[in-house]
């Protein structure tokens, strides 16, 4: 995936979080979503700082909540890590 498309996936995943459950950002929340939300905002200073290795850590946690909470499947999660593909076969 590329640096563009990994933001896209954050980008997703804010909007998500807003649309479906009004979850912002924050940082020392109990809330796993908003703890994900906020770790959107980490993964893009990660990808901005071109620390690739600590842009996916972040992107798995935040992927691991989503699985844990129940928002999406493992099946859609590995889907959305495809955005590249679909992309580039110009779907």
């Amino acid at each position: 995936m590329t640096t563009e498309t990994l933001h896209e996936l954050l980008s997703f995943y804010e909007s998500e979080l807003y649309r479906r459950f009004r979850i912002t950002p924050c940082k020392y929340s109990l809330s796993k979503l908003e703890q994900a939300s906020w770790r959107c905002s980490e993964a893009r200073q990660y990808l901005q700082e071109e620390n690739m290795e600590l842009a996916w850590r972040e992107i798995g946690f935040i992927q691991c909540i989503l699985w844990c909470g129940e928002i999406y499947t493992e099946q859609e999660l590995r889907e959305h890590l495809k955005l590249d593909e679909v992309y580039s076969n110009g779907r």
